[in-house]
């Protein structure tokens, strides 16, 4: 709230990042225009933000841009099961252990390179319309298992077996199934991802 004055009497706009997982347990390419039917903690409290940023704005005439993440990957080495899954994974694959992917990994998924994210995200402020919402992705989901078969690729030398376990109950509850977020309106403006998912992939691999 204390940011929201802020803005509201320097004239700032008002940048939020939230989540893509605000859609919905089912995502296939969300528009920016869908009804968000968050589950979850996390989802939840992200699309709680959102409408209070909005509700303060529309009352007092600011301005704001709400920016919907997918999933983001990269350079970051605080690697988890919760947090950073792909990483996670990544790096057991290096260490030769197993891994287990749920529903054997028949799951879409939009990876974003940290690197796509900040250039996307630098140009939703630069050039985006205010008082909007824009999802941040590239547009092309992947199986969640075609993506562990890059990294595969990558490590020719990997002993790792790749099993399935079933999915929590909490997570068929809380975290989306399949998610893919529609970037027609931030390909609008001139943004195109430059990282491949191949090359971020390779990345990882050898880091």
């Amino acid at each position: 709230m204390e940011v929201l004055q802020y803005c509201k009497e320097e004239d700032v706009v008002f940048n939020f990042i939230s989540s893509g997982f605000v859609y919905g347990l089912d995502i296939i390419n969300a528009k920016e225009t869908d009804i968000p039917d968050p589950r979850g903690f996390y989802s939840i409290t992200k699309r709680t933000a959102e409408q209070l940023i909005i509700s303060f704005c529309e009352t007092f005439k600011c301005k704001y841009r709400i920016l919907r993440l997918a999933n983001v990957y990269g350079t970051d080495k605080t690697l988890s099961g919760k947090k950073n899954v792909l990483g996670f994974l990544i790096n057991k694959l290096k260490n030769d252990e197993d891994i287990s992917l749920y529903d054997n990994g028949l799951v879409l998924r939009d990876y974003m390179h940290v690197d796509d994210v900040s250039r996307a995200v630098k140009c939703v402020i630069d050039t985006g319309s205010v008082n909007q919402i824009y999802n941040i992705a590239t547009g092309h989901p992947l199986y969640f298992c075609d993506i562990i078969k890059l990294a595969f690729d990558n490590l020719p030398d990997c002993k790792s077996k790749i099993l399935s376990a079933d999915t929590p109950e909490f997570y068929s509850k809380t975290q989306a199934k399949n998610f893919s977020l529609n970037v027609e309106k931030l390909n609008r403006l001139n943004f195109k991802s430059t990282i491949s998912l191949n090359i971020g992939i390779e990345k990882l691999c050898i880091s």
